[in-house]
């Protein structure tokens, strides 16, 4: 598989990813309700900003609990998903990896990016980009492939070497997305004037066992992803 920008890699697995995201047990169980619990409790007519919205499922979620919410992807056919399944919410093709600041400069008092950042090559310049976006105190909250993990699972030779990774997930296709450090991540949002309020490494709900032992299981004993919550300063 060849290098691919991000809206191309996205484009290609669409739409095998929209036929089972939604109810596959590692969102249902260990992301969704992860990366939720790190949201503010009360959101109602904030301004929130989905990045990599996907199928749309939070851009869902958070218009149902009162928050303004625009929806980006670098995916066309992922902006369109969302777009029908959130008539109200505004929807846009954004190439992540390009400026962002014509979404409007301290706009927004929450972004979200749910398991989209590993598919960025640079995250200095992107969550500078963000910070843009962000009114003084506003709030990001974001899940990752764990680096570790990742660096143990693909059997890499460096841990300290940014690498691309090409993948094949079940039932979606060839993935492309990028080994990063913890340190990294760190440095990116420290420079990009964010700090670090919380950084989870949790464990599957129970209710996943009964639905996926295998994946259950492997998450007892390692983490899959990294859950962050940082504030702009």
């Amino acid at each position: 598989m060849t290098d691919l920008s991000p809206k191309l890699a996205f484009d290609k697995v669409a739409k095998n990813y929209a036929q089972i995201v939604d109810s596959k047990p590692m969102h249902l169980y260990y992301e969704h309700p992860n990366l939720m619990a790190l949201l503010p409790e009360h959101i109602a007519g904030l301004n929130v900003l989905d990045l990599g919205c996907g199928t749309g499922w939070y851009t869902e979620q958070l218009t149902k609990l009162g928050a303004v919410v625009t929806a980006v992807d670098a995916s066309e056919t992922m902006v369109h998903l969302t777009q029908q399944r959130v008539p109200s919410c505004h929807a846009y093709v954004v190439d992540l990896e390009e400026p962002l600041i014509h979404l409007g400069q301290e706009r927004f008092d929450i972004i979200i990016a749910p398991l989209v950042i590993h598919f960025i090559k640079d995250w200095y310049q992107l969550f500078s980009q963000l910070s843009k976006l962000l009114k003084h105190q506003g709030v990001f909250v974001f899940s990752t492939h764990a680096p570790y993990t990742d660096y143990m699972l693909y059997k890499l030779e460096n841990y300290f070497e940014k690498k691309l990774i090409t993948d094949y997930w079940e039932n979606i296709g060839e993935v492309q997305f990028y080994h990063h450090t913890l340190n990294e991540l760190t440095e990116a949002l420290y420079q990009a004037n964010f700090l670090i309020q919380r950084m989870l490494e949790p464990k599957p709900l129970p209710e996943m066992k009964n639905v996926d032992p295998k994946n259950y299981t492997s998450m007892l004993t390692k983490p899959w992803f990294l859950f962050v919550k940082a504030i702009k300063q």
